[in-house]
């Protein structure tokens, strides 16, 4: 008779087989579990309270207008106006690309104009499709509101609407968009000015501030129009647009310490003071009010009674975020976010 012995099994493998199989249904639980909160703020996503939104907002840089852009040969100036342009930046081979950068008539540089006899101040700024401010803002050797025209006198023609500045003393290029209410954007990443990182600028530097505005002092408020629901709070460049849920009101950017109106006549509601910042509500009659958030400072308090153009504030300084400075405005129909630009001059029919 003989003896059958039925040979060990090595489970070994198994056991190890098992443990790995195990470790990644662990895994795929830990992921699904951290993925949870954020599948859950995306379903569950409602929008925020106006002054939480205004406490967090992150503005855009300042949006180009779509009109001044030119679809333009990205050729080098020959003569650049800045020390610090890179000509081989731009020098390209294929002549026939062409790039859209903000522009009027197509100008890729800064061109010189000789006063005539006859020449005006309008009449050049027609011929060469500019505003009369940019073109006075273009030479700041030109004194005053209305400068007294030279024959002789060669003028700067600048590409795009905004100003040229000369860099004096330790000026920064976030210092020098502040100055004038543009993002830091604005001016470093246009290809004219030439400028490479670390975007150092010393004195006597030309740069073209594309937008840009000057002369604070003293300047008028926005006109009044009978037949508009409100009025515009300030001049300035709207730099991000109305989203009921992400972003209920608009950005408009103008330089730090500009004059912010009244929309409209009503009682200050109420006056909040942020961190670095103030925040103003205004109501106004049959359920509608505007908010005005950002401001350096308040001229009034809750309680006060205003009229439409009346002065509130002024625009606050620049943060760390290179956006410019600029004046948050939203409109609230009985308590619901609603676009401004209807209800202002200019804007589309209501």
């Amino acid at each position: 008779m003989s003896l059958y012995i039925r040979p060990r099994r090595n489970y070994f493998w198994r056991y190890i087989i098992l443990l790995l199989i195990f470790m990644l249904i662990l895994v795929g639980l830990l992921v699904w579990q951290r993925g949870q909160p954020l599948l859950t703020n995306l379903s569950k996503k409602a929008p925020k309270p106006l002054a939480t939104a205004m406490s967090q907002m992150q503005p855009e840089p300042t949006a180009i207008p779509t009109e001044s852009i030119t679809l333009v040969h990205p050729e080098a100036a020959p003569n650049p106006q800045s020390s610090a342009y890179t000509a081989d930046l731009y020098v390209t081979t294929t002549l026939d690309k062409i790039v859209p950068w903000p522009n009027v008539d197509g100008r890729t540089k800064i061109v010189s104009y000789t006063i005539q006899s006859g020449d005006s101040g309008w009449g050049i700024a027609n011929k060469f499709n500019l505003d009369l401010n940019t073109l006075f803002w273009g030479n700041p050797e030109l004194k005053g509101d209305n400068p007294i025209l030279v024959i002789g006198t060669k003028l700067r023609i600048l590409p795009v609407q905004g100003v040229y500045h000369v860099v004096t003393g330790t000026e920064t290029i976030d210092q020098i968009a502040a100055r004038y209410g543009v993002p830091t954007t604005n001016i470093t990443n246009y290809p004219p000015n030439g400028l490479t990182a670390p975007f150092k600028v010393k004195l006597g530097y030309g740069l073209i501030v594309p937008f840009g505005r000057k002369g604070i002092e003293g300047q008028p408020p926005p006109p009044l129009v009978i037949d508009s629901p409100l009025a515009w709070p300030l001049v300035g460049l709207i730099s991000k647009g109305f989203h009921p849920e992400s972003h209920p009101g608009i950005n408009i950017n103008a330089p730090e310490g500009t004059m912010v109106y009244a929309a409209g006549a009503g009682k200050v509601r109420l006056v909040n003071q942020g961190q670095d910042n103030f925040i103003m509500v205004i109501e106004h009659a049959d359920g509608l009010e505007s908010w005005y958030g950002h401001l350096l400072g308040a001229r009034l308090e809750s309680g006060d009674s205003v009229a439409m153009g009346d002065p509130i504030g002024e625009v606050a300084r620049s943060g760390s975020n290179g956006v410019g400075p600029f004046l948050y405005f939203s409109v609230y129909q009985d308590s619901k976010a609603i676009d401004p630009l209807p209800y202002l001059p200019g804007g589309q029919t209501k």
